[in-house]
């Protein structure tokens, strides 16, 4: 685990190969739920060490920006982020006044663009986990409305990628929990010809839908273990990793060790899905991320990402500390850094 740029108040890391090199993307806290521009930049050493990061230059411009992540492409000398951007200042800042905007690098940041209509302003892939279908088509799953709205509902949709930009060419049926905030932040998978999508929710679970064409999903049904207890997780992300030709689930969860965070959001754990039980193997779950405490506090996860690459995953999150003014109304202060932990294929398995 490689602890970098310590108490900068960079979030929602994510780190992308990018011809030999490795790219870090990651924006600024400046309040809750309040962030910049995303910044980069690069390490050819694997990680070991950083250049200074930049603000991406066509997205300097927008007053808030907030959980950009790549999107798989088939064409490896060129990445393509996307996440949300907004020149609005929202009071409501967690639910509304985003769009959703993506941008390739090539060497050179291109211009934003939108990825859906004016009539769709307020839809959002955010954190999300993509897939390149094997047609060379991309699978990425939104999320809309809000809870004003009756709660999220998240659908996806299959884009080609067409001289820079993304043409939407087929959608699915729209998921619709009915229940607290509705499902949320969703992230998509494929595995051994079938489709996953795990999404996030208030519920005080995480929640699984499966599909045979990434587009048409059955009824999600509550994330469980294989010892039929439920996976006990607040409002929080989860995603996919491909390890040692499994897929895993990357969650926290309630345990004993952190009663006495918010959400639960620490240590962050994995667990292998098996797709027939349609269930985590709860005695091969792992610990990915630990717990870390600053100023007697302990660092919250929960914004990552995983990036799964040839031979190898890259996690990256970045702990958030804070603590409450002493009447409990306000955030008295706060700090992040960065976290990445690079596990090899095999390393759980020797």
């Amino acid at each position: 685990m490689n602890l970098i740029f310590e108490h900068e108040n960079f979030f929602h890391p994510c780190v992308i190969p990018f011809r030999g090199k490795l790219i870090l993307l990651m924006s600024k806290i400046t309040a809750m739920d309040r962030f910049t521009p995303p910044y980069f930049c690069f390490s050819e050493d694997g990680g070991k060490t950083w250049t200074k990061p930049e603000q991406i230059p066509t997205l300097k411009d927008f007053e808030k920006c907030a959980d950009f992540r790549p999107i798989k492409l088939s064409d490896d000398n060129k990445i393509m982020i996307i996440g949300l951007v907004s020149n609005g200042a929202d009071k409501d800042a967690a639910y509304s006044g985003y769009k959703t905007v993506y941008l390739i690098f090539d060497g050179e940041w291109s211009k934003p663009q939108d990825l859906l209509g004016k009539e769709e302003y307020n839809h959002r892939v955010a954190c999300a986990q993509t897939e390149l279908a094997a047609d060379g088509s991309i699978i990425i799953p939104i999320y809309f409305d809000s809870p004003k709205k009756g709660g999220f509902k998240v659908q996806t949709r299959k884009f080609i990628l067409k001289d820079g930009t993304l043409i939407q060419t087929e959608s699915g049926n729209v998921l619709n929990s009915g229940i607290g905030n509705g499902w949320h932040e969703p992230s998509v998978t494929a595995f051994k010809g079938k489709y996953y999508l795990t999404l996030r929710c208030t519920t005080g679970c995480a929640w699984l839908a499966v599909s045979n064409d990434g587009l048409n999903w059955n009824e999600p049904k509550k994330w469980t273990f294989s010892d039929g207890t439920l996976l006990e997780t607040g409002p929080t992300q989860q995603h996919w990793m491909h390890l040692d030709n499994k897929l895993w689930l990357v969650y926290t969860r309630k345990d004993e060790s952190n009663e006495d965070c918010f959400r639960w959001r620490t240590p962050m754990f994995a667990a292998p899905f098996d797709p027939e039980k349609m269930q985590l193997v709860k005695e091969k779950e792992i610990l990915v991320l630990p717990r870390t405490d600053y100023k007697n506090r302990p660092g919250l996860y929960g914004n990552f990402h995983v990036e799964n690459c040839k031979g190898k995953v890259y996690i990256s999150d970045a702990p958030l500390w804070f603590d409450w003014t002493a009447d409990k109304e306000a955030i008295a202060w706060f700090s992040t850094s960065v976290v990445i932990r690079e596990i090899k294929f095999g390393e759980f398995t020797k």
